[in-house]
């Protein structure tokens, strides 16, 4: 939230995930530009980080309880 009350929201999945629309967006905040060797490294670090988030959640989760929820019996 911004000093002035303002809040900035997204419902698109995944947009983010774009490296450019993700530093264009932080630029128009005033954010800094932050020194990444190339594209490809940082969505590299994207997915490992997905990766690890996901083998959390699956471990913490009874996988075949959640499937039934989602998809049924």
């Amino acid at each position: 939230m911004s000093p002035d009350g303002h809040i900035w929201g997204c419902y698109l999945h995944g947009i983010f995930a774009s490296t450019h629309f993700r530093r264009a967006w932080l630029r128009s905040l005033g954010w800094q530009e932050v020194a990444i060797a190339s594209n490809e490294l940082e969505n590299d670090r994207f997915s490992l980080a997905l990766n690890r988030l996901t083998d959390t959640v699956e471990a913490a989760l009874d996988m075949s309880v959640l499937e039934t929820i989602i998809w049924g019996s």
